[in-house]
């Protein structure tokens, strides 16, 4: 029972980590493909560098007006939860029956 237990904590932990990562508004640090630094020779003369682009905010998913509510993404997420937790139970009860299984066959064995 105890395994069962501890089983559900697991899940519990790992879904509440995988929502806060999903539903952070920033994104993680980018880490640009190639780094930004100047040329040793300097800048070429007669050529001049392009100025950046204005950057747009990120839109989202609280901005997007055709995704799912706010309704639904509650609804999805308790599915979620129902559905991963009955997931654990069954493996916990497969490893419990299977554990039974083994040590009555060790039992008969060694008699």
């Amino acid at each position: 029972m105890s395994a069962f237990v501890i089983s559900l904590v697991v899940v519990g932990t790992a879904l509440v980590i995988a929502t806060r990562v999903a539903l952070s508004g920033t994104p993680t640090t980018d880490k640009p493909a190639t780094s930004v630094t100047p040329s040793v020779r300097g800048p070429a003369k007669g050529r001049h560098l392009a100025a950046e682009p204005d950057l747009q905010p990120v839109a989202t998913w609280l901005d997007d007006p055709d995704g799912p509510n706010l309704v639904q993404r509650i609804r999805s997420g308790v599915l979620l939860v129902t559905l991963l937790t009955a997931l654990g139970a069954l493996t916990a009860l497969a490893l419990i029956v299977g554990g039974a299984v083994l040590l009555t066959g060790l039992r008969s064995a060694v008699q």
